[in-house]
């Protein structure tokens, strides 16, 4: 699926791209289960406020169904960042893993909205410690030649977990759909204890002969190369200069304005009300239009993901984001010819299906991206704890997205909910413009001593 050099390939590397492969997928499980906690919502909203459910819950109950897990997710970074460093990546993998499990079980025994509200605050916990250790290891551990596509892998995941949890959340009872999903988290508990430890937390800890065979393991041979990046990897964690703490504080906020700006673009809005955005339509149920959008969401940005590692992260974020806006521009309006015109939405169902589809694919390629760029250019004198503030930045910017768009959509109509997004989209591209600076085909060294220059 994922392209990558041929010399590579069939170089004394490639028993090393294959363990490298096997952890990244590893990984991604657990951002597949997010991705389903994501994508469970709205089957699930269309679920309960039916006649027929077994929760009854109303339109604002549901908003907060929504909302919950966010505020898991935004009181879990910190403390995850904080651990990540003194015990461990792969324990903190564990313990996120463990509360996906719990998460995924409540919701298969919920019968009452309290239930499915705890429920929901634990995958919150989960998607927090997830999205802010994954990204740190998987750039620690695989090599820069292919760091981008691998990161990358995680957000492909994440999409298939949205659109796996649309399917089977719209074809299958609500507790079946449950216990699916629950025995894919035990095996994700269970796959975890054989992933190897980053060596750059072997190192900070002081524990070279672990960090050595860590190494090895993940680059196949202690060769010229891997002791080259050994001794920069050891230079990166122990020296502590001036100029090294004005690129470690710039990468910081960089992080953190890029992760805030990215989701305030809408992705989390328009994931959230999909099948609502859809509702009016009469040429394909509003299941059949939010399984198609998911579906589309997932596999179209695997083709510009490849090229991460070729073009870079920078062009392909400015352009995917340039794209998203105009979408967001062209709902916007097709909302309000409806809302003044009298324009009939349903028979311009294509098109509206068109203009949310095209920003979701380009908001995936665009997001997978930035997440690439959080693992690049944290640096790793505070990886763990930095990760986790700009987790929490990414949670708040999706709690604001969720319930401000509601309110602008309810208040003032649904085109200036869409237009004020396309205004988000083109803060974003102004910032990535301006100050992003590029990362492909760097060691992590190396990008904090081309932050360092720059200063």
């Amino acid at each position: 699926m994922y392209i990558v050099d041929d010399a590579y390939l069939k170089s004394e590397h490639s028993r090393a791209f294959r363990r490298q492969l096997l952890v990244v997928l590893t990984v991604s499980l657990g951002t597949f289960l997010t991705g389903s906690s994501i994508g469970w919502m709205s089957p699930a909203l269309h679920c309960l406020q039916s006649n027929d459910s077994h929760i009854k819950i109303t339109s604002e109950e549901g908003s907060w169904l929504a909302l919950y897990p966010e505020f898991g997710h935004f009181c879990a970074p910190l403390l995850t960042g904080y651990f990540t460093d003194m015990i461990g990546r792969k324990t903190v993998f564990i313990t996120g893993s463990i509360f996906t499990l719990v998460g995924w079980f409540l919701k298969f025994l919920a019968g009452s909205l309290t239930t499915l509200y705890a429920a929901r605050i634990m995958l919150g916990i989960s998607f927090g410690i997830t999205m802010t250790v994954s990204h740190i290891y998987v750039a620690e551990v695989v090599s820069k030649r292919i760091r981008g596509t691998f990161s990358s892998l995680l957000f492909v995941t994440l999409n298939l977990g949205i659109v796996f949890e649309f399917i089977i959340g719209s074809y299958l009872s609500f507790k079946t759909s449950a216990l699916i999903t629950t025995i894919i988290s035990v095996f994700y508990v269970i796959s975890l204890f054989f992933i190897v430890e980053s060596p750059y937390y072997y190192v900070a800890k002081n524990k070279e002969v672990e960090a050595r065979k860590a190494m090895i393991w993940f680059k196949g041979s202690f060769n010229e190369e891997t002791i080259a990046e050994f001794n920069s990897m050891k230079k990166q964690i122990t020296g502590q200069s001036l100029k090294f703490s004005q690129s470690s504080f710039k990468s910081f906020m960089i992080c953190m304005l890029l992760s805030f700006l990215s989701d305030t673009t809408g992705r989390p809005a328009v994931i959230t009300y999909a099948m609502q955005n859809f509702s009016n339509d009469s040429l394909m149920s509003p299941t059949g239009f939010t399984i198609l959008l998911g579906s589309l969401n997932a596999l179209l940005p695997l083709i510009p993901t490849l090229l991460t590692d070729k073009v870079g992260r920078k062009v392909i974020i400015i352009i995917s984001a340039i794209v998203g806006g105009v979408m967001h521009f062209c709902t916007g309006t097709l909302y309000f010819l409806h809302d003044t015109k009298g324009l009939t939405i349903s028979g311009y169902g294509w098109l509206l299906f068109s203009t949310i589809t095209i920003y979701l694919c380009s908001c995936s390629i665009f997001v997978t991206n930035v997440l690439t760029l959080r693992g690049e250019l944290i640096s790793e004198s505070s990886r763990g704890m930095t990760s986790g503030l700009v987790s929490m930045m990414y949670a708040l910017a999706i709690i604001l997205t969720i319930k401000t768009f509601q309110v602008v959509r309810d208040n003032l109509g649904q085109h200036f909910a869409f237009w004020v997004l396309s205004g988000s989209s083109l803060v974003f591209v102004l910032f990535t413009s301006f100050f992003l600076p590029e990362t492909k085909g760097k060691t992590l060294d190396e990008i904090q001593k081309q932050l360092g220059r720059s200063n």
